[in-house]
Formats: C-alpha cells, sequence, structure tokens
C-alpha cells in the first residue's frame, strides 16, 4: 500500500474546504483535501435539469474583499461574469428594503425605528451572557424586536428556543449577518475606510444609527458563465495542476497517534500532523476517536423549488437578483434569478428557497404547493405581470441547519478540546457561511485595500 505525507489534510467538500486547501497551497504548504465521498463542492455546486442548471444553497459569488476576487479570479479566469451593485431586496410585509437579507424594520406591527435604535446601541442588558437563544434574543433587542425575531426563526426550526444554544443564532444565517454578527468586529471594519462602512450593515457600535440595511448594499459580486458547475469543474483542474492531492474514494479507518494523523483507503494511506476539518465536530471525533455520538436533536433543511421561464428580455423582466421575504405571510425565505440576470440569457431558473423542519414534514401546510408560491414570487413582482413558468421541479436540497440545545453544545466544546490537543482543528458546528471557517481560524486577515 502506497503511502503520502502532506502537511496539512482538509476534511470536508464545501466552500470553506475548497478555499482552506487553495490557501494553505498558496503558503507553500503540501495539502490533501477529504471529500468524505461526497461531490466538490458542497452547496457551490449545481445540477442539470432539462439543460438548464439549478445552482444549489449559493447563487452568487461575494467579491468584496481582495481575497475572494483574487481566489475567484484565479479558479475561474474568463468565466467569471463581474458586475456592481447588485438588485438585492428584503420585503417585510409593507415595503421594500434594497441591500443584503436586511429589512427595514421601521412599521412591522408596530415597531419603530427609535426603539431598533435604542434596543440595540442602547440596551445595557445585550452585554449579560445569555443563558438560551431566547434570552439572547430579549436581551439584544428587546419587545417589540424580540417577537418578530423568534417568529422569523419559527420558519427554521419548531425547536423550543428557551432549551437551544444561544449561539444557534448562528445556524440562521440571515438573522446572524443582519442582526447578531454586527457588533465589535463589523464596527472595526466599518470603520476603516467608506468601502466598508457601505458594503456592511449598521452594528450596536456604529456612530451612525441608521436602519439596518440602510448601507448595506451590494457592491462588487459575481458569477460563473454556465452556472457553479463551472466553478467545481475548473476547481478540480486547479487541484491537479497545483499538485493538490485530492480523496473522494471510501476511508477504509482514519487513526490519530503520536501526532502523527492516517486516513487509510483501498489502495493508500494519506498522513499528516495537522487536521482542518468543516465537517460536523461529532463526525470529525468519530472518524480520528472512533467514538460515536447520536446526532443533533434539532436540524433542519431547505426545499429548492425551481421554476423554468423563457422569454426574449428575460434579464430585464427579473426585477431583483434576489428578494428576502420577511413578511408575515411569507410561504419562502429567498428567491433568485443571478443565473439569468448574470448571463442575459432568454430560458433560465428561478429558484425558491424553502425552510424545511423534519419534525414539521408530516404537516399538511408544509406541503410544497408550486402555484400559489408562484403567485406570491408575482406579487412581489421579483417577475414580469405576465410572465408565467413553463414547467417546476422540487428538489429537497437536505440539511443546511443545526440548532444545539445547551447540552449539546457543552459536549461539543469538551469534543473540540480533544481534537485541538491532537492538532486536529474543527469548526463549530453551529458556524455556516462561505467564510466561516476562515474566520474562525484567522487564517486570512481583512484586506489592505
Amino acid at each position: 500500500m502506497n503511502t503520502k505525507v502532506v502537511d496539512i489534510i482538509v476534511l470536508g467538500n464545501g466552500f470553506n474546504a475548497l478555499y482552506s486547501a487553495y490557501y494553505f497551497k498558496k503558503k507553500g504548504l503540501s495539502v490533501a483535501l477529504l471529500l468524505d465521498g461526497k461531490p466538490l463542492g458542497g452547496v457551490m455546486r449545481s445540477v442539470q435539469w432539462k439543460n438548464l442548471t439549478v445552482d444549489l444553497g449559493v447563487h452568487n459569488l461575494d467579491l468584496r474583499r481582495k481575497s475572494s476576487r483574487d481566489f475567484y479570479n484565479e479558479i475561474l479566469g474568463k468565466d467569471l461574469i463581474q458586475w456592481e451593485k447588485s438588485d438585492f431586496a428584503s420585503f417585510n410585509g409593507i415595503k421594500f428594503t434594497k441591500g443584503i437579507e436586511c429589512p427595514n424594520l421601521e412599521g412591522v406591527e408596530g415597531f419603530d425605528l427609535g426603539t431598533l435604535n435604542c434596543s440595540i446601541a442602547a440596551n445595557k442588558r445585550a452585554k449579560i451572557p445569555a443563558k438560551n437563544l431566547k434570552d439572547l434574543i430579549d436581551f439584544r433587542f428587546g419587545y417589540p424586536l424580540s417577537d418578530y425575531i423568534e417568529k422569523q426563526a419559527r420558519r427554521f426550526t419548531s425547536a423550543d428556543l428557551n432549551k437551544l444554544s444561544p449561539k444557534c443564532i448562528e445556524s440562521l444565517s440571515f438573522l446572524s449577518r443582519v442582526f447578531f454578527r454586527s457588533d465589535k468586529e463589523m464596527e472595526k471594519q466599518k470603520s476603516s475606510k467608506p468601502y466598508y462602512n457601505e458594503a456592511y450593515a449598521v452594528s450596536a457600535f456604529s456612530k451612525e444609527k441608521e436602519f439596518l440595511g440602510s448601507n448595506a448594499y451590494g457592491k462588487t459580486f459575481g458569477y460563473p458563465k454556465g452556472g457553479l458547475l463551472t466553478f467545481c469543474r475548473k476547481f478540480e483542474d486547479y487541484l491537479k495542476e497545483n499538485k493538490i492531492k485530492l480523496i473522494s474514494g471510501k476511508v477504509v479507518k482514519c487513526s490519530s497517534l503520536n501526532k502523527l494523523k492516517k486516513i487509510e483507503l483501498d489502495d493508500e494511506t494519506i498522513c499528516s500532523k495537522q487536521i482542518y476539518s468543516t465537517i460536523p465536530i461529532r463526525q470529525t471525533y468519530e472518524m480520528f476517536l472512533g467514538e460515536k455520538y447520536d446526532d443533533y436533536k434539532n436540524i433542519g433543511g431547505t426545499i429548492l423549488v425551481a421554476y423554468r421561464i423563457k422569454g426574449k428580455n428575460l434579464g430585464k423582466e427579473i426585477g431583483y437578483e434576489y428578494i428576502h421575504d420577511f413578511s408575515p405571510d411569507a410561504q419562502f425565505f429567498r428567491v433568485g434569478a443571478v443565473g439569468i440576470k448574470a448571463e442575459e440569457i432568454a430560458e433560465g431558473i428561478v429558484c425558491v428557497e424553502i425552510p424545511f423542519d423534519p419534525k414539521k414534514s408530516s404537516s399538511k401546510s408544509h406541503e410544497i404547493k408550486p402555484e400559489r408560491v408562484w403567485k406570491r414570487i408575482r406579487d412581489l413582482k421579483f417577475v414580469g405581470s405576465c410572465r408565467d413558468y413553463c414547467d417546476v421541479k422540487i428538489l429537497k436540497h437536505g440539511r443546511t441547519h443545526t440548532f444545539l440545545t445547551i447540552k449539546e453544545e457543552r459536549e461539543d466544546g469538551k469534543l473540540e478540546g480533544i481534537l485541538k490537543d491532537r492538532e486536529i482543528y474543527t469548526v463549530p458546528t453551529l458556524l455556516r457561511g462561505r467564510e466561516a471557517f476562515i474566520n474562525y481560524f484567522k487564517i486570512n486577515q481583512y484586506p489592505e485595500d
């Protein structure tokens, strides 16, 4: 059996794993990437349907940071489409807010802008450590905004918020980025230069107290020609060209002995002193220490509804690249048509993301009714008033959210510490997003430009 020794093994198949492999290689280290038997790309990939591309999860490429622009330019080259000031919007049931997942909450259920400023900027209780997720929401915002946010969280999980870890807000990416990561770190970036002040939402420490979203307009974004399938194909080419070992076969055994980690396949063994894992902590622990833990009690996912539409001026009839619906009668979380807008095609996909909670899946209220969802899309003027779809396909995107109980978080913390002692570095299960891994390990800094 062949044995290969590398400086670092990265575990995972999503963006965080791919970028980490790329980053470590740039540092001059030898790298192996273990996909754990899954397709390369994670949510950074697509499926083909009737000669069209349906992007899963991620639909646009965020190019606001120099590191991101450099990465995507190097991987995609001429296949990268770039544009400025994206047409993103949020709807709160009363009016639209142009921005990125940032609704203007003024006027929602009697909520006023002054209360928002006080609850975020002046609420001293926000600094008190919260015992659970409900406490965090109540302490940070107070009534009535806390009620609004709790209702939004209920779209994604039916778990008792009093029993969930406060860090579960990280699993609700739209709330996390808009409301909860708006802290000292965000303000530090906002105050560094005008560019970042326009790129990030208002924080609890902002000197300017605009409503959330007023200065969160998108700047530079991108899209791969032909969809995210193009990105995955070209990243595989990059791995080969730069001699990054891609481990896609079945893993027979993993072990950690005397600081040396071994991953045994059918025909070879990959060894390294350091492991960086983007897969769940419990799965990583089981792989290398053999002890199995029960899965998390509260998980959720996303159902994708893909509508095929046609038209000569199709791109112009799409009102936005994205709309996030935060209204009380919202039937979905997000609807997007980035591919149609970016490539100016005459036939494309409008993709709708609907929260999926397995505990509610047997309920008739959670059955997907494409005609009803499409009517909502038209009511929001996402598509032209006369536009209808040619065909529809429902895809169960799968597991995208994890809501840890307080006990589970405590257990994960112990496992994380044991793994770290063996130089196996893991991402907390609650961290999500395309840059969660990078930021958590601080393997990449904010650009100077």
